[in-house]
């Protein structure tokens, strides 16, 4: 989980050109979902995302990105 590769992954995720043109917190994580998960985010979603990144700068984005690229519904197909 915290294996360099997966760091670098989650880094170059945030610094991809579609999810950094995002401006808002809301918007780049829709683009993240999208991405990664082929769907919108559900509301509360949204909320603890803003919860969590706060006024959070990269560093924040790359470990929410990571906690994403971490999770069962990235890791495992249904």
């Amino acid at each position: 989980m915290n294996h360099p590769f997966s760091i670098e992954c989650a880094r170059r995720l945030v610094r991809r050109p579609d999810v950094a043109a995002e401006k808002d917190v809301a918007g780049k994580v829709t683009r993240l979902y999208r991405v990664l998960h082929g769907r919108a985010p559900k509301g509360e979603e949204v909320r603890l995302a803003e919860e969590y990144l706060g006024g959070g700068g990269d560093v924040a984005w790359e470990r929410y990105a990571q906690g994403l690229l971490m999770s069962n519904e990235f890791v495992f197909v249904d």
